[in-house]
């Protein structure tokens, strides 16, 4: 089936995966909302997607915005792709207003364990299931890991909202209800409920999210309404909810559904977006040729080529890995090569040895881009860090190591790894000639044993390893001449932590020396409010395993400032004149980086 699973680019940096939605951060600095065709149902993510089902959720959301503008700005620039938004980048506000009409859902179930009062609101006793309440009711939730009923008056005690904010929330959420529930009621459909969600924009209100889908919201025929209540037939995915329960084995729902059961599924999503646009999904026009912007038989190729069009990504990358900073010079003069050619290229730098969770990370990415790459690993001799990139990525790995002689025979750059293969020469002759008038490299001479002049002792590889450290700092200072102590301290620990050597970086220059830290505090600040909201609360999580913690955080005037209590942490770089205790503002991405409640030194030289 022709579905979109999973998005990933290494141009577009991960902001965050939900259950059916996927945000990045575009070039411009706006949010790209990737809507896939997944489907959650119980608080998890089944294995089945559902065709179509990502482009009838963005058109339905798109198609709501533009006509409830009037009522509230929204976050919708422009849309990209069937399964594409660019939206602008707004503070979420983490409650949902969930807007009522009728008494069904989990409210019901409530109502039928004696429950009467519902996030502050109280309704009748004597109801029935599916019954009308006179006018609509807004009844809050926190958007948390689990989301709870909430009083208006406990949002704003428990600092969610405030009380203006909150009243500006409730009006609006009302008045979307109104207009929705009036514009199907004239297409035979009943809006029975939804959820709003609400965002800050230079501290003014606006709609984000999604609105009036199948997934946000509960749909009844009209006409079946009117027969039987009770029995109504509901338009969203509780189709798929009821076949799940209904198949139901020692206590644990099917992970997947039947190729009939989701061909059903996507039958009623494309039903339900005809009866409310008025049209059919165009993306889901199978009978016509396919086209690079249609998408009708490759919804990845469609996209790929719209977010080519839009020019938020190129159409294809190179990735260069080198292992060393030391090696950036030479892996320059590699992009250079592709200079003109209309291609995405990156440097990063990792090391197989030291920190090969990291080529985990990148290789989730490079695995799964929507746009075809390959990766270039300059390393040394050993070629460690191109085999360990060639065993985990499903890509291309081409070993171009920075060697004097490239013309030696059998030095030339190579694929590695499983993608590995020779291949012949041009002409199908002998391999190239040394260039005319390049005197002859002399042959090797035998290995030396440990006792001739020439053989590294452990004691000479350190020294050799203290030369590199050396480099790598020397580098990071003349990149830091001009830039501000807090910013020349990040480049010390960055240089410190990949190298990983305690006091190896202490003699080389006099206004920086290593200690233990006891009781030190480091203050991270960033302008990306939400994403490093999330990164602090991993953090949190790693230092509490260590019996360290981040101690604070809060979000103040635009920025973002987390104190982190690096309490036996080994070794840190602090500048002359500084104490533990005293807080630094490290500014600047090639420090550290959290992901999945980890810790990870990671440099991003592009």
């Amino acid at each position: 089936m022709n579905t979109l699973t999973q998005f990933a680019s290494p141009q577009l940096p991960l902001l965050h995966r939900g259950k059916v939605r996927d945000s990045l951060r575009a070039p411009s600095g706006d949010r790209l909302i990737i809507v896939t065709d997944r489907l959650s149902a119980f608080d998890s993510v089944l294995e089945t997607a559902i065709p179509h089902k990502g482009a009838v959720l963005n058109g339905l959301a798109n198609f709501w915005f533009d006509k409830t503008q009037h009522i509230i700005p929204n976050h919708v620039l422009k849309l990209v792709d069937a399964n594409a938004m660019l939206v602008k980048e707004a503070e979420p506000i983490k409650v949902e207003m969930v807007v009522r009409q009728y008494l069904t859902g989990s409210m019901w179930r409530g109502y039928q364990a004696g429950q009467r009062t519902f996030s502050g609101v109280t309704v009748p006793d004597g109801l029935t299931k599916n019954q009308a309440f006179p006018h609509s009711i807004v009844t809050p939730t926190t958007k948390e890991e689990s989301d709870r009923e909430i009083t208006p008056e406990n949002l704003v005690s428990e600092g969610w909202v405030t009380k203006e904010l909150y009243d500006q929330m409730a009006v609006k959420s009302q008045m979307l209800f109104a207009v929705g529930s009036q514009a199907l009621a004239e297409k035979g459909i009943i809006l029975v409920d939804t959820k709003y969600e609400f965002g800050l924009l230079n501290g003014k209100l606006i709609l984000i999210d999604e609105m009036h889908t199948p997934d946000s919201s509960r749909f009844w025929s009209t006409e079946d309404y009117a027969q039987n209540p009770e029995t109504a037939e509901q338009m969203d995915k509780e189709y798929v909810r009821q076949w799940l329960i209904a198949n139901k084995k020692d206590g644990q729902y099917p992970r997947a559904l039947t190729p009939e059961v989701a061909q059903e599924a996507s039958r009623r999503y494309l039903n339900i977006y005809q009866r409310i646009t008025g049209q059919a999904l165009p993306t889901a026009e199978t009978e016509a040729a396919d086209a690079p912007h249609t998408g009708r038989h490759d919804a990845r190729a469609r996209l790929l080529a719209n977010l080519v069009q839009a020019g938020l990504v190129k159409d294809a990358w190179v990735n260069i890995v080198m292992s060393s900073p030391t090696d950036k010079e030479h892996c320059l003069k590699i992009r250079e090569q592709f200079e003109g050619y209309g291609i995405f290229t990156q440097l990063r730098v990792t090391s197989a040895h030291k920190n090969g969770e990291v080529i985990a990370d990148m290789a989730e990415i490079w695995n799964n881009s929507i746009e075809p790459g390959v990766i270039i690993a300059a390393a040394d001799l050993s070629n460690g860090l191109g085999g360990a990139l060639a065993a985990n990525v499903n890509v291309p790995v081409i070993s171009c190591p920075p060697w004097k002689d490239y013309a030696e025979p059998g030095h030339e750059p190579q694929l590695v790894g499983h993608h590995a293969q020779r291949h012949p020469q041009p002409d199908g002759g002998a391999p190239r000639q040394r260039r005319p008038g390049r005197p002859a490299r002399p042959e090797p001479a035998p290995p030396a044993r440990a006792a001739q002049p020439g053989h590294q002792s452990h004691q000479s590889q350190a020294e050799s390893r203290r030369r590199r450290a050396a480099r790598a700092v020397a580098t990071h200072r003349k990149r830091m001449e001009a830039s501000t102590p807090e910013q020349l301290v990040a480049a010390y620990i960055d240089a410190y932590n990949r190298f990983d050597v305690e006091g190896m970086l202490a003699p080389l220059h006099d206004d920086v020396e290593f200690r233990n830290v006891a009781n030190g505090e480091v203050n991270l600040t960033t302008t990306g409010k939400e994403a490093f909201r999330q990164q602090a609360e991993q953090a949190t999580q790693y230092f509490s395993e260590r019996r360290q913690h981040v101690t604070q955080w809060e979000v103040s005037n635009h920025r973002v400032e987390v104190t982190i209590d690096f309490t036996a942490v080994a070794a840190i770089a602090l500048p002359k004149g500084l104490k533990p205790g005293d807080t630094l503002h490290l500014q600047g991405k090639s420090v550290f980086r959290f992901q999945d409640g980890k810790i990870i030194f990671i440099e991003d030289i592009s």
